[in-house]
């Protein structure tokens, strides 16, 4: 009975157990990497995620006719 190298894990994303390689799809993208880069591009991520939640802001937009609503990402303004 053979075991089951690969594990299902979220956002449909797998690890090999076999290569030591995680597959995690973003949109069209497929990134393919070794486990032990893994935890280190994740605190990059991580950092660039705070510097952006710091910097920017969504902003709310409803069509008055059609009541869609979108959202875009706009730069905060400086408190000078």
């Amino acid at each position: 009975m053979s075991l089951n190298m690969k594990v299902s894990l979220s956002h449909d994303a797998t690890l090999d157990l076999a290569t030591k390689r995680i597959q995690v799809p973003i949109g069209d993208l497929i990134l393919n990497i070794p486990i032990d880069e893994f935890v280190g591009l994740v605190e990059k991520l991580q950092d660039v995620a705070i510097s952006l939640a710091a910097q920017t802001e969504i902003v709310s937009y409803v069509c008055e006719s059609c009541g869609t609503i979108n959202e875009v990402l706009e730069q905060k303004e400086d408190d000078a």
